[in-house]
Parts: C-alpha cells; sequence; structure tokens
C-alpha cells in the first residue's frame, strides 16, 4: 500500500457509479472492513440517481451521513 511506502495516511475516495438500491449495501461493507473510520481523510462520492424518490434519498443521506463527513 502506498501508505507505507510514503509513510503518511492518504485521502481515500469511494466513487460510488451504482444503481440507488445498492449504496446502502455497498457502504456498509466499507464500513464493515473499517475503510471509514478515518473520518478526516475517507470521501465517498455518489452519483446520481441519489435514491428513487424524496424519502429513498433522505434515507441513503441518512446513512451516508453516519459513515461520512458530509464536507
Amino acid at each position: 500500500m502506498q501508505e507505507k511506502e510514503w509513510d503518511t495516511l492518504s485521502n481515500r475516495v469511494f466513487y460510488l457509479a451504482l444503481p440507488p438500491r445498492l449504496i446502502e449495501s455497498v457502504t456498509m461493507q466499507l464500513a464493515k472492513v473499517k475503510l471509514h473510520l478515518d473520518r478526516e481523510m475517507a470521501r465517498v462520492v455518489v452519483e446520481k440517481p441519489f435514491g428513487q424518490d424524496f424519502n429513498s434519498a433522505r434515507n441513503l443521506n441518512q446513512i451516508l451521513a453516519q459513515l461520512f463527513l458530509e464536507s
């Protein structure tokens, strides 16, 4: 891993160009293997569409907010 070679932490960007129904399970798997723990260095980018409707989009937003910083 580059982090060991460079002796520094690297930013991680997870680009999710997935159907909305898969976003929750993929982000939960990122959490399961602890790739989200450094909330300052881990980023997630979600490609549109973001949910099927307002309620599903709000639900996805809540899930992502628990794992990643919105800024």
